[in-house]
């Protein structure tokens, strides 16, 4: 057979399978998870000029991003699970497209375009995210895109109205996915040492920086200033310091992440810093580009701006695969290609259909739907803080119609079972209780004293447990 048919043909098959796993992991129900209903509490209580300001629940998000999956989810608000998730399912297709257009600017050898291809269709993360409902497939989409773009962007022989027209887009791009603005610093940067046309260059540039400056300054500086306070001790480890146990630390979690716990650690990172390495010596525009976006991403990582931490960087997988596999490029004996497939399967780590669809995700959903068709009125519902945002949002989607005086939240304050029992002791009795908790803390668990207080001081009447989720009728 022809060596260009069958690249041509296995090619197709990798693209085609990439596809074909993102949409087969988008089918089956799940219900929107905690994190998913903090982000979707914006999208139903709040109009599209609130999504360009600090979003609720200690959420953020690019406002273009969720302005389009809020126009998805009006197409049918009692869908979230399909409609929320439509845009990250989009996003993941085109990613697959892109990374491949991205593949044949990199390497001009076909078995390091099918080998960095596949590695991207397979990817368990790069999956999962594609019907999530968060930002971070989009941002896997708009890093190839944008490196693409700037690859053969020239600025002198550009047009007015063209150059009007870029720096429309360049200005719009951090509002569809924030790690863009590492990529634009980066062809910036690039532009400034080479000593291009330094007004033309200033003057694309501009609305970029008035626009994204004002919108650091409304919305990304108090959202930061919140979410530290929260979840800094998450983040923590995504920030480098200056010492070689915090990059090795950062190394190691997220090459364990981006590979679904990799089974051999030490290979994509040899293979990681020997592209690194190859880069540095060929020095093409585009090795440029990606070279420079890795030192902005490093700097605001060192700076405690944006954390290299899981799937908050997942928009750096597609440079990390590509990277990967320019070793592979310059390999020309048939022999080191053959070990380079083995190394490719042992990089990929663990591919299991449960770490891309999880369908036990439903207890929010259906725990409602038992509320909603068995609720008598007088009675009360008391739910814990962590099923907050998710009792919220399906509390509206199945129009559940409680009086707000007789909905009670569980505010875990101190936990402790003395505390625990202390707080639900002040319940009044002769009462009926349904208890939802949809979702429970690994680390602090409260089900299991719900319960042990509930066979003390009542009857249960009904029970329905679930994965780390819990719905309870009781008479006390």
């Amino acid at each position: 057979m022809n060596k260009n048919l069958l690249y041509k043909i296995l090619i197709t098959f990798i693209l085609v399978l990439g596809a074909a796993l993102r949409i087969y992991a988008f089918i089956p129900y799940r219900a929107l998870w905690r994190d998913e209903c903090n982000l979707a509490l914006s999208i139903y209580f709040h109009n599209f000029a609130d999504l360009w300001g600090v979003l609720e629940h200690m959420q953020s998000a690019p406002p273009i991003f969720m302005t389009v999956c809020k126009i998805f989810n009006s197409v049918n608000p009692y869908f979230p699970e399909y409609f929320l998730r439509i845009f990250p399912l989009i996003s993941g297709l085109i990613a697959i497209y892109l990374f491949y257009k991205l593949t044949t600017k990199l390497f001009e050898s076909d078995f390091a375009i099918l080998a960095a291809n596949f590695l991207f269709a397979v990817n368990t993360k790069l999956i999962y995210f594609s019907h999530e409902f968060k930002q971070y497939s989009s941002d896997t989409a708009v890093m190839p895109a944008l490196l693409l773009y700037f690859m053969n962007f020239d600025i002198a022989n550009m047009s007015r109205k063209k150059l009007v027209l870029h720096s429309f887009i360049i200005a719009l791009c951090p509002f569809l996915s924030l790690p863009s603005v590492f990529v634009i610093a980066s062809w910036f940067c690039l532009n400034l040492i080479q000593k291009a046309n330094l007004k033309r260059l200033f003057l694309i540039v501009l609305p970029a920086l008035v626009l994204n400056l004002f919108y650091y300054i409304h919305t990304l500086i108090p959202s930061r200033k919140i979410m530290l306070k929260y979840f800094n001790f998450l983040w923590q480890n995504g920030f480098l310091e200056f010492n070689i146990n915090s990059v090795t630390s950062i190394i190691k979690n997220n090459i364990h992440f981006y590979f679904n716990e990799c089974m051999f650690i030490l290979i994509p990172v040899c293979l990681l810093f020997l592209g690194l390495i190859i880069m540095l010596k060929r020095r093409n525009k585009l090795d440029k580009l990606i070279l420079y976006t890795l030192g902005f991403v490093i700097l605001a990582s060192f700076m405690k701006i944006y954390p290299i931490d899981g799937r908050v960087s997942l928009y750096l997988l597609p440079l990390i695969i590509a990277i990967s596999v320019i070793p592979f490029a310059v390999c020309k004996q048939n022999v080191l290609k053959i070990t380079c497939i083995i190394l490719l399967m042992m990089i990929t780590g663990r591919f299991n259909m449960k770490d891309i669809i999880n369908t036990n995700i439903e207890p929010p959903s259906y725990m409602m739907q038992i509320l909603k068709y068995n609720y008598k009125p007088g009675e009360y519902i008391i739910y814990n803080d962590v099923s907050d945002s998710q009792f919220a949002i399906y509390e509206h989607i199945y129009d559940l119609q409680v009086p707000q005086d007789k909905i009670g939240v569980i505010q875990l304050i101190d936990y402790s079972e003395s505390w625990y029992y202390s707080v639900l002791d002040l319940l009044p009795k002769n009462n009926k209780y349904w208890f939802y908790y949809a979702n429970d803390l690994n680390s602090k668990p409260v089900i299991v004293l719900l319960k042990n207080w509930v066979n003390k001081n009542g009857n249960v009447l009904y029970e329905k447990d679930f994965n780390n989720a819990c719905l309870l009728y009781v008479q006390l």
